[in-house]
């Protein structure tokens, strides 16, 4: 028995959502929705990555660290009516 969850989406899934690895999410503040296994259910957060100035860095919700690290990404849609 393999001691890593089995991924929660195929590559074809992920695509189609517009998720991408957590890998690849923007480190500069950015704010995007991000996909987080919690007790074995799929939850969504709005999170960025911070760092502070004494070096702390990590996942942020909000104005709170988060307890995991997301497993996915996806930008958030443009605001009604902004410019696409």
């Amino acid at each position: 028995m393999s001691s890593h969850p089995k991924p929660p989406f195929t590559a074809a899934q992920e695509a189609r959502v517009g998720l991408q690895p957590i890998e690849t999410a923007p480190r500069d503040g950015t704010v995007f929705l991000a996909l987080y296994r919690d007790n074995g259910q799929m939850a969504y957060a709005l999170t960025h990555y911070r760092i502070e100035r004494d070096g702390n860095e990590g996942w942020w919700d909000g104005n709170t660290p988060s307890e995991k690290a997301p497993i996915h990404w996806m930008p958030l849609p443009p605001a009604p009516g902004a410019p696409c």
